[in-house]
Formats: C-alpha cells, sequence, structure tokens
C-alpha cells in the first residue's frame, strides 16, 4: 500500500482535501459512542446494513448507500450486522477564487442539516472498489488514478446534493451547476487507456447514447471519439518526451491495439509522425 497522506483536487471553486490517514474500510462501526470531527465524514455501506444516529435522529443504512457528516455534528453507528463493511472518508472543503461556483451550494446544503442520507447507488460502489485496489497497485501513475476515481465520486455526490438543494432555500439554482464537465473529464483521465464506447460514458452519467454524444459535442466542440483521441495522443506526447518507451509501446499504453492504429490517430492530430514529433521537440526541450 502506498503512502499518501493527502489527496486534494478541485470541483469548480471547490477544493476537496481528503485525508488518507483517517480512509478506512471497516466492520459495522457500532460502540464508538456519541462524537463529533472538524472535518467532513463519508461513510458508504459496502456489504450489508447498519444505522446511524445523528443527533435524536436514527437513519437505517443499507448496501450502496452513503452518508455525508457535517463538522461538529454529534453521532455515531449503532448497526448490529456483524458482516457489516463501511468505507470511511474523511475530507474538508474549501473556498477557491477560481472555477464555477458550486462552494456556496455544497456547503450551505450539509452545513443547513447536518448531515444528507444519500441514495443507494452500485455505480459508486463500483468506483470506490476501483479506488480502492488503486492504493494497493505498483502502477507508476496510481496516484493520478486515486485522484480520478475520487473527483468523479464526489462529482456525482455533489450533483445529488445540488440537485436535492431546493433553489427556494439558497439564492444559488441547482440548475446552473452543471457538473457533467468534471465527470466526463476524469472518465477520460480514468479510462482512456480502455476500449471505451459513448455507452459506457452515458451509463457513468445517467444518459442515453444520442444525448450523450450530444452534450461531448455541446461540451468540448468535437464528438466523442475525437475527444477520446485528443486524450490520448496528450498522453502519448506526453509519454514520447518523458520517457524511454518505444512508440509500439506508448501506443500499447494509451490504449490502441496497433502500432498502425496509433500512427494514422497521431499523424491525422499533429500532421508529423510519433518518431519526427519526438525528434523534433526533444531538440526544443532538451
Amino acid at each position: 500500500m502506498k503512502e499518501f497522506s493527502v489527496i486534494s483536487f478541485n470541483i469548480g471553486n471547490v477544493i476537496i482535501r481528503i485525508s488518507m490517514q483517517n480512509f478506512a474500510l471497516v466492520g459495522n462501526k457500532k460502540g464508538t459512542g456519541m462524537h463529533a470531527h472538524g472535518d467532513y465524514e463519508y461513510h458508504f455501506v459496502m456489504e450489508g446494513t447498519s444505522k446511524i444516529k445523528v443527533d435524536d435522529v436514527v437513519s437505517d443504512l443499507t448496501e450502496n448507500q452513503a452518508v455525508i457528516i457535517a463538522p461538529d455534528t454529534f453521532h455515531k453507528f449503532i448497526g448490529e450486522d456483524d458482516n457489516a463493511k463501511i468505507l470511511s472518508i474523511t475530507f474538508s472543503i474549501k473556498k477557491s477564487s477560481r472555477g464555477a461556483s458550486y462552494f456556496n451550494v455544497i456547503d450551505n446544503a450539509l452545513i443547513k442539516k447536518g448531515y444528507i442520507l444519500l441514495p443507494h447507488s452500485r455505480q459508486v460502489a463500483d468506483l470506490l472498489y476501483g479506488f480502492i485496489s488503486t492504493i494497493y497497485s505498483k502502477n507508476a501513475l496510481s496516484f493520478e488514478e486515486m485522484r480520478a476515481y475520487l473527483t468523479i465520486i464526489f462529482v456525482k455526490i455533489f450533483s445529488i446534493i445540488s440537485s436535492d438543494f431546493s433553489s427556494d432555500e439558497n439564492p444559488y439554482s441547482a440548475k446552473d451547476y452543471d457538473l457533467r464537465t468534471y465527470a466526463i473529464d476524469e472518465f477520460f483521465n480514468l479510462h482512456y487507456m480502455e476500449n471505451l464506447t459513448i455507452k459506457r460514458l452515458a451509463k457513468t452519467l445517467h444518459l442515453g447514447d444520442k444525448q450523450t454524444e450530444r452534450t461531448v459535442k455541446q461540451i468540448y466542440g468535437v464528438t466523442f471519439k475525437q475527444k477520446l483521441t485528443e486524450k490520448r495522443i496528450n498522453v502519448a506526447k506526453d509519454l514520447l518526451l518523458e520517457t524511454d518507451y518505444s512508440v509500439n509501446k506508448i501506443a500499447e499504453l494509451v490504449g490502441y491495439s496497433s502500432y498502425n492504429g496509433f500512427y494514422s490517430a497521431f499523424v491525422k492530430t499533429l500532421g508529423i509522425p510519433p518518431e519526427r514529433w519526438k525528434e523534433s521537440h526533444k531538440i526544443k526541450n532538451p
């Protein structure tokens, strides 16, 4: 397991910092007693069932369901399922001067209630298992994978919170906050090397295939396939300059099953073969 003390990333003007020292996948957490923390807590039931008491309110938690606890909110787990497994993440949020203004919506929604029960999501469970697997990965890019997984997970969490937080209660309307751009960016960051289809992205966004294609076109001005190619070529450029991998190896790493497919995509995108591009840029950047 790699030692990463903090993972930080932005969603709009929200800076999220996750303490990996407090990351845990444990049993039913019963017997902890009423307590509060100075940071936010995210608890996801990976297996089994549990109950959580917040102040005087007791709520059931079932498999693939989560709860977020705001800072200084007293709570405890009282579940009796000895087979339960709960993943816990401690995080803080801070307002940035840059990016779309999501902070007020998220912070006000969480602070106002003290806690929020999130709906069941098998998709989030799969993302969390993927995140856990990267912690133990020997891949040199595992840190970036961890951050990508967490960004997608928190995009989904923020989407739920902002859509459920009525604009009548807040001057910031949830409909003004489109988090799909972040979800799409991290989808490509995480999966560009795989055999991706529009259907898979559509499932991530909970949209139809045609609507997903229109969304990608609207945000980026290119098709899904063009966006995927753009991402792969950008990563390939970095690998060409920063590693001694062969072009065949780089083609494989960025998701191409053959050198010819990679060569054609590279030339179509940049107008020059990868070998010549590397040679010319190595000279400019010795």
